[in-house]
This record gives structure tokens, C-alpha cells and sequence, in this order.
């Protein structure tokens, strides 16, 4: 039987082609310029990234608010760790290290005592943020400027190229997806079907933390400095980049990796357009909050109970 046509599912299409719209009138056509694109591109495949990575926790129905302050940290420690080596490499495995660590501290801490992941990961967004000050002593760290030479369309397009492919072939490809959207659709279920759900959550923080921990590093590369406001809300701008692409907040059978990518080009265009448009950064928070909202009451799906295709 053919399936039933979901019109809920062409709102974060219509939404990114109103905001395109609106942006490109209100700038008067500077959106579209060549230096404004690689602007938006710039902040787009680093809201991609960490957004690719926590799906697998949306999936399950859960938030992981610790990404913004592991941006933080990662940033400080891949740029102090920069200084000393001058690897890059170094410095990615070193912070995706941490990131995974995390995730898996809040997975374990959730699992083995009971307690709410989204409340352990706001507990390690304050304590990280108090460790992203310490870190940066005298309020920044630079990175080398030998270092600098990555900022480059070529590499993030090649970062962002693996960790997509990489993603999707977990996502719909292997057991772990599929798991984590049937967690999603009806925990108990789940587990008496046989499903290791404990270890199903654990692996998806410890993909949530580690991608956090590269766009840490993405983030070093493209600011040059680490400060001690570095990664500030951002886990407020991948829950909204995921809300717009049409990641359902319940998780279940209707979490699409498409969302990371419909959502975090929605966000990039949204946030430089309304700089284009002159708009203080005040105003902005308060603008993406009021879209966040409109898109949950328009796309939020209570059904989320349907067989995983």
C-alpha cells in the first residue's frame, strides 16, 4: 500500500524557500553574491556537522544541550594543542576524544542511575563553560598562523563530504539508525523486542559528543582564536537548525538525516540575512526564537508511533 501524503513533511522546504525569498528582497540581492554565499557556507557546514551528529539522539526523542560548551572546550584544548604540535590531525582526533568521552559520561550517568540526559548535559554545559575559562586564561587562545591555511573551501567541503557519507550510511544503513528510531517511536517496545537500548544510547551520544568535538575544531579554524564565549548558544542553534530541517523533537519513525542538512542551511541563510538586513544581534535571538516556535506548532507530530520503513 502506498503511503499516505504528509504535507507536515514540505514545511521545512516551504520554510527555507520563504526565508530565501525574504532575505534575498530584504538585502536586495546581496544574498546571492559569491563572497555572501561562502559567508553562509562558512556557518552552514559547521551547524551540518554537529546537527548530523546529535540526530541519532533526536532520533531517540532526547536533547543534548553539552554541544555548545564541548565547542567551547575543544576549541581551547585543539588550540592549545596546536600551539605545541602544529597538527592538525592531532587535534581533531584529541577533540573528537573528549567529545566522545562526554557522551558517553552522560549516556552511562542516564543509564546506570536513572537520571534525565537532558538534565546531566545542561549540568555539563555549566561545568564546561566554567572549564572554557579556565582554559583560555587570559580570555582567548590563538591559534598558530601556520594553521590558518585550512580555512579553505576545499577542506570543509571534503570534512563535510566524509562526515555526511559517514552518517548516512549509520543512519539507513545499519542497525543503529534503525534502533535508535524505534527507541524513539516507543522505548518499552523497543526493548521487548530485543533491542539493546542501552547501548543504543550510549553509542548515540558518543557520535552526538564527537561531531561536537570536530565542529570545536571547525570553529578554532574559522575564528583563528578560541575565546571564553566560543560555542556560546550554539546547542540552541542546532536544536533550531534540526526543528527548521524537520527533525521531530519526539524522534521516532519521522527523524530524517535530511533535516541536518535542510536545517542547518535554513539557519546560515536566517542568521546572515539578518545581519544583511542590519537587524542587532539582540533582535536576532529573539527572531530565531519566534521561528523556532512557529515551526514546532506547525510540524510538532504526536503519531511518532509508526513501523520504522
Amino acid at each position: 500500500m502506498a503511503k499516505s501524503f504528509n504535507l507536515k513533511a514540505l514545511v521545512p522546504y516551504f520554510g527555507l524557500l520563504v526565508i530565501v525569498i525574504v532575505f534575498f528582497i530584504g538585502s536586495g540581492g546581496q544574498l546571492f553574491r559569491k563572497s555572501n554565499l561562502l559567508v553562509i557556507f562558512g556557518a552552514m557546514f559547521i551547524y551540518m556537522i554537529a546537527a548530523l551528529g546529535t540526530s541519532f539522539v533526536f532520533a531517540i526523542g532526547y536533547l543534548d544541550f553539552s554541544l555548545g560548551s564541548l565547542v567551547g572546550v575543544t576549541a581551547t584544548v585543539g588550540a592549545l594543542v596546536a600551539q605545541k604540535t602544529n597538527n592538525l590531525f592531532l587535534c581533531i582526533i584529541i577533540a573528537m576524544g573528549i567529545g566522545a568521552l562526554t557522551g558517553f559520561g552522560i549516556a552511562a550517568l542516564h543509564i546506570l542511575f536513572d537520571l534525565n540526559p537532558f538534565i546531566v548535559s545542561v549540568t555539563v554545559m555549566f561545568a564546561y563553560r566554567g572549564f572554557a575559562w579556565i582554559l583560555n586564561a587570559n580570555g582567548s587562545t590563538p591559534l598558530p598562523l601556520s594553521m590558518y591555511k585550512y580555512d579553505n573551501l576545499s577542506f570543509k567541503i571534503m570534512v563535510l563530504l566524509l562526515v555526511f557519507a559517514f552518517v548516512l550510511i549509520l543512519f539507513r544503513y545499519t542497525k543503529l539508525g534503525r534502533y535508535a528510531k524505534a527507541i524513539g517511536s516507543n522505548q518499552i517496545a523497543a526493548q521487548q523486542s530485543g533491542i539493546p537500548v542501552g547501548k543504543i544510547k550510549l553509542m548515540a551520544f558518543v557520535f552526538s559528543g564527537m561531531f561536537a568535538g570536530l565542529a570545536g575544531i571547525l570553529s578554532l579554524i574559522k575564528a583563528g582564536t578560541s575565546f571564553t564565549t566560543t560555542g556560546q548558544m550554539f546547542e540552541c542553534d542546532v536544536l533550531i537548525a534540526l526543528t527548521l530541517g524537520g527533525m521531530p523533537l519526539s524522534g521516532g519513525s519521522n527523524a530524517k538525516i535530511r533535516a541536518a542538512i535542510i536545517g542547518a542551511l535554513s539557519l546560515a541563510i536566517l542568521c546572515n540575512g539578518l545581519v544583511l538586513c542590519g537587524v542587532s544581534a539582540e533582535l536576532q535571538q529573539g527572531i530565531k526564537g519566534l521561528v523556532l516556535i512557529a515551526i514546532v506548532a506547525l510540524s510538532y507530530d504526536r503519531s511518532n508511533v509508526a513501523v520504522i520503513d
